[in-house]
């Protein structure tokens, strides 16, 4: 009956591993190559955009009014926006180290040479990797010529999600050969191993005793195997033997000692008188002990040789087992002549740490110190000592004042069954079962000459040091650096915005009693004082900043202020109002015309941008000093709307000059233009926030909102979670709460304001009646991306409000 064999593995499976890790290996060293080449080709792609950016900049830059000027093209950011992901930033320096525009942090990256042709460099700048370009211009002024250098830093999210996808598809393809090839060589080992088939007929034809060598002629490659198994059966055979020869000698000491208790019984029963029989009953005694321990040692013999070939190992305090054994011994009555000494006092128990099989050690211990009782004299003195060796190790010694054992019989008396001293009647078992033990455990076993003359025997240990770990976790000291601000409070979430507090109460109440126990605190700042404050690092920083001055929201967002949310955990996100993750549009807010009713009424007013110039042109004298337009020197959305305005027509400053002659009045917000114009003060007022216009007509019947058929800028009020925020994963769900379709629901209809939500949007009373959508063409959404930062550059800012300031001739 064949015994079903378990741990078998497949040789062709281990070939296919190795040829895997080949394969394997084979792939990393393509991955190494293919890391840079992807990087190589990434930096390629979007240097360009980099260059181009930098060619776009540097052709904008003259020498006008005895100063070197740039207006700062819209084009060049629009290029890197081409990566909607990154960060970038730009400065603009002349040979002596002026700072022209831009940020005043990047100057010292700059290059100390001069070079017209571009050049990239890698950095770190506000905390996050850059790839950078700088390029340099001539430009002559009438004393000398002076050189002119551009550098742009641009985050490298875009290009490394490039590399990426480049990596991953190269490798793709790799993988894929890599797996053809593996089959073919499945099928070709499997062609390689038929020859093995006929050695797997001998061996499963041979009987159990059958251990002669294999006589086969194996392919060349098998040979070492065959070798292998003809060397295993030899080993097996001779095991088999020295099994058999110990089986003999066990039976033959058994038989012995049976035998001879057996006689002395026998002698002992046919005593002629009781001091005869009391003689051989004494014999027979001692008989029956040494058989009694013959056996013990027989057992303890092939307990140690089990538990040897089982591993039972763990980590163990050699020095406390020592002293659970001297313990032990000492309750033995028949051992008060014997003196146990031990010796550990110059040991720690960290230093006696050890691996191994405690049971098998003091099994072994046991025994040495059995042997010295039996072989030494009858007031023998035994010391069990523990001694630190070096490179870690340790050793346990035991050493009596018996005769020992000379030199040259310390390895017989290794042997089984070998016992030195006859009169001791020793069963021959002990030193061998200390050995057995001592190659368990990869110790040492020395014998040596005792300093009382008797034998020292000494088992050396390799030491454990075990590293205790503490982790402290949930600990706190009071004003530690884990503490959290002692003037924060974490239920009330703190939100600074630009929204009129009447309007966007409504929301913050809907919130609130969503998530009772929350508290909400919303504060109104003008939206170039908010920027201010955030940017200057307010120490008074809110969770959430809300802004309707998109540019301005961009900026701070390009310059690390806002933390990343994950887009799909946010309904109703629009691609056009989001940026980075980080930064979404919430409101829909078209600029609008407002006018006052009673005094055009019956007149049409103008449908386009350029008949709006010709209007106003052509009705000069009526409406002089009542026109009513944004101060974009201090309006944050105003100053958006204007060059939003300039950027998508050029009709912008014909209306600002139609404007100035008509001497239109100036006002920082929105709700001042809707109440002078609703009054009749002023007759009309231009680029007005459109959802709080529509808002005002059911309160000012007089009101008119009036909307462009050739287009209108659509810019949208933008949130994004501070990134030093107390109360993050708050906040987080308050900007979640602000896209939800329930948010949504409320800014529709409770607000005053526009969703951005085309559902809601739809279904808004005001919007139905003036067909706001996206979709309507009408309406021309300010995109959020990289390019809203042109207007915000120092120089092309105060060209722009320059040239705002000379069309409406000087305004006050």
């Amino acid at each position: 009956m064949k015994t079903r064999q378990r741990g078998h593995y497949s040789l062709r499976r281990r070939l296919m591993t190795a040829m895997g890790i080949g394969f394997a290996l084979l792939l990393v060293i393509i991955s190494l190559f293919l890391i840079g080449f992807t990087r190589n080709a990434a930096n390629k792609s979007y240097d360009l955009l980099l260059a181009g950016a930098a060619l776009s900049i540097l052709e904008k830059v003259s020498y006008a009014d005895e100063e070197i000027a740039v207006d700062l093209p819209h084009s060049a950011l629009d290029i890197l926006s081409l990566a909607p992901q990154d960060r970038v930033f730009y400065s603009l320096t002349t040979e002596d180290g002026e700072l022209l525009t831009g940020n005043p942090e990047l100057t010292s990256l700059a290059p100390q040479s001069n070079n017209a042709s571009p050049q990239f460099t890698d950095d770190v700048f506000m905390d996050a990797r850059v790839r950078m370009v700088h390029q340099s211009r001539n430009i002559i002024t009438p004393d000398e010529r002076k050189w002119v250098t551009i550098t742009i830093a641009q985050t490298t999210i875009a290009r490394d999600s490039h590399a990426f996808s480049l990596f991953i598809a190269a490798l793709t393809g790799v993988a894929i050969i890599s797996l053809i090839g593996m089959g073919f060589v499945w099928l070709a080992i499997g062609k390689a191993l038929q020859p093995l088939a006929k050695i797997e007929d001998n061996l499963s034809r041979r009987e159990p005793t059958d251990l002669t060598e294999l006589q086969l002629q194996p392919p060349r490659e098998v040979a070492g195997l065959i070798n292998a198994i003809n060397g295993f059966m030899a080993r097996l055979d001779l095991a088999r033997q020295q099994s058999e020869a110990f089986m003999a000698d066990v039976a033959h000491q058994t038989r012995t000692s049976l035998s001879a208790l057996q006689g002395h019984l026998s002698l002992a029963a046919d005593a002629e008188d009781q001091t005869q029989m009391r003689r051989r009953l004494n014999r027979a005694a001692d008989q029956a002990g040494r058989a009694t321990r013959l056996t013990n040692q027989l057992l303890s013999h092939a307990m140690v040789i089990h538990r040897a070939e089982n591993q039972a190992m763990t980590a163990f305090d050699l020095k406390k087992l020592v002293r659970d054994l001297i313990s032990d011994m000492l309750r033995d009555t028949s051992l008060r002549k014997i003196n146990l000494i031990l010796d550990d006092e110059d040991i720690a128990s960290e230093e006696a740490m050890t691996f191994g099989d405690q049971i098998s050690i003091n099994e072994a211990l046991k025994n040495l110190i059995e042997n010295a009782i039996r072989h030494g004299p009858e007031t023998n003195e035994i010391t069990l000592r523990l001694v630190q060796m070096g490179g870690g190790h340790i050793s346990v010694e035991v050493e009596d004042e018996g005769p020992g054992i000379p030199e040259h019989q310390r390895e017989e008396a290794l042997e089984r069954f070998k016992s030195l001293d006859i009169k001791a009647n020793g069963t021959g078992l002990g030193l061998a079962i200390v050995k057995e033990v001592a190659d368990a455990h990869n110790a040492q076993l020395n014998l040596k000459e005792g300093k009382k003359g008797g034998l020292l025997a000494q088992l050396v240990f390799e030491v454990q040091r075990l590293a205790a770990l503490f982790i402290l976790a949930g600990i706190g000291l009071i004003g530690g650096p884990w503490h959290q601000d002692a003037f924060a409070d974490p239920t009330v979430l703190e939100i600074w915005g630009a929204t009129d507090k009447s309007a966007f109460q409504p929301v913050v109440d809907a919130y609130m009693a969503a998530n009772p126990g929350i508290d909400v605190s919303y504060t109104e700042i003008l939206t170039t004082e908010l920027y201010q404050r955030i940017l200057n690092n307010d120490p008074d920083t809110p969770d959430i900043v809300m802004s309707s001055a998109m540019d301005l929201q961009i900026d701070l967002v390009n310059k690390g202020y806002a933390q990343a949310l994950p887009e799909q955990s946010l309904p109703n996100v629009k691609p056009w109002a989001a940026w980075r993750s980080e930064l979404f549009g919430y409101t829909f807010e078209p600029a609008a015309v407002i006018y006052h009713k009673p005094t055009f009424e019956g007149i049409d007013l103008p449908e386009t941008h350029a008949d709006m110039a010709n209007f106003i042109r052509d009705n000069e004298d009526q409406l002089r000093a009542q026109i009513g337009y944004y101060d974009i020197r201090t309006s944050g959305a105003g100053y958006l709307l204007a060059t939003q305005e300039a950027r998508l027509s050029q009709q912008f400053f014909r209306i600002a000059e139609s404007l100035g002659r008509a001497g239109v009045r100036v006002f920082c917000c929105t709700g001042s233009m809707i109440d002078a114009t609703a009054s009749g003060e002023l007759k009309m007022s231009l680029n007005v926030i459109g959802s709080y216009a529509l808002n005002a007509t059911k309160d000012k019947p007089d009101l008119g909102v009036h909307f462009f058929d050739d287009f209108n800028p659509v810019m949208s009020r933008t949130v994004f979670v501070s990134k030093t925020a107390d109360n993050r994963d708050w906040a987080r769900d308050f900007v979640s709460f602000l896209l939800s379709d329930a948010g949504q629901s409320v800014i529709s209809e409770k607000s005053g304001l526009l969703p951005i939500s085309e559902t809601h949007l739809r279904s808004n009373e005001a919007s139905a009646e003036n067909v706001l959508s996206i979709d309507s063409g009408r309406f021309v959404p300010i995109r959020l991306s990289i390019g809203l930062l042109t207007y915000l550059d120092r120089m092309k800012r105060e060209k722009f409000l320059e040239s705002w300031q000379e069309a409406v001739q000087e305004i006050n």
